[in-house]
């Protein structure tokens, strides 16, 4: 699990890069100091709106790009052994993808700012360990952990709000061909898995 750990230190990028957050382990989370002069101001603007951070979070992204070192089962929510990061115990790479960036806005003093997940899923096809069965497992355990307020090591019971993506499929994306396959529906509307809501 270290080398997972240090591998999303360096690469953090991949999971969540226009916050540019070094994240290992999550209660070192900190701001690239190259952004520094634009995210004080917009965390200022954000705590005095009473608004989120939004942030697209993708553990699938983090996996294929270092399939050596992060555990296929840390990024779906199936680990048997934890990270341990002081007190708190993370057994999934949204939790600590989250909390690093709390951990990083309390660290430029603004510990209120809620952090709201607007895009996070896994694909069903196009590239490694993407399947059906470990898209339903994954968005499966989102939904769970978001009806029952499971919040986050840091944030505990705490409401999260979290958006999957997507809806549907989408051929015309570019990037890697996973991209295309994120969708509970696929391309004609037919309904890839079914996967419940409450």
């Amino acid at each position: 699990m270290a080398t997972s750990l240090q591998w999303l230190q360096s690469n953090i990028f991949a999971q969540i890069p226009a916050t540019q957050v070094n994240s290992y382990p999550p209660s070192s989370g900190t701001f690239d100091p190259y952004i520094e002069s634009v995210i004080v101001p917009l965390l200022q603007f954000l705590y005095n709106s009473r608004s989120p951070f939004m942030v697209n979070v993708y553990p699938y992204i983090s996996y294929v790009n270092n399939l050596k070192h992060v555990e296929l089962d840390y990024a779906l929510f199936k680990t048997r052994s934890p990270m341990q990061d002081g007190v708190l115990e993370y057994r999934n790479l949204l939790d600590a993808s989250v909390d690093a960036l709390v951990y990083a806005m309390e660290r430029e003093g603004f510990p209120g700012i809620k952090a709201v997940v607007t895009e996070t899923g896994w694909p069903t096809a196009g590239g490694e360990a993407a399947s059906v069965e470990n898209a339903l497992t994954y968005n499966k355990e989102v939904v769970r952990r978001v009806v029952n307020d499971v919040g986050t090591p840091k944030r505990p019971k705490e409401e999260m709000e979290v958006y999957l993506f997507s809806l549907y499929d989408e051929n015309g994306k570019m990037g890697e061909d996973y991209e295309k396959h994120f969708g509970i529906f696929g391309l004609g509307g037919n309904k890839v898995y079914d996967l419940s809501f409450s």
